[in-house]
């Protein structure tokens, strides 16, 4: 894991899914000094933390769908 995102939402649902996959579908490649590429899915380097502030849209049975690709948590911010 090399980047942590930190998204904060409150009654964004249909915002919130499109920004999270579009986090999700992000790609990378990175060439060190000896010349060595990578490339990969962004997902593989990254943690991406919602924090809902207490929605009531639906966005957090959003969130449980996806709690395997994301992290979530409840609260003010």
């Amino acid at each position: 894991m090399f980047l942590s995102i930190l998204v904060p939402t409150y009654n964004r649902k249909d915002e919130l899914s499109r920004n999270l996959d579009s986090i999700l579908a992000q790609g990378y490649s990175w060439q060190n000094s000896s010349n060595q590429k990578w490339y990969g899915k962004f997902n593989e380097l990254v943690e991406i933390i919602v924090q809902n502030n207490a929605s009531t849209d639906g966005t957090k049975e959003m969130l449980d769908e996806m709690s395997h690709k994301i992290l979530s948590g409840g609260g003010q911010i």
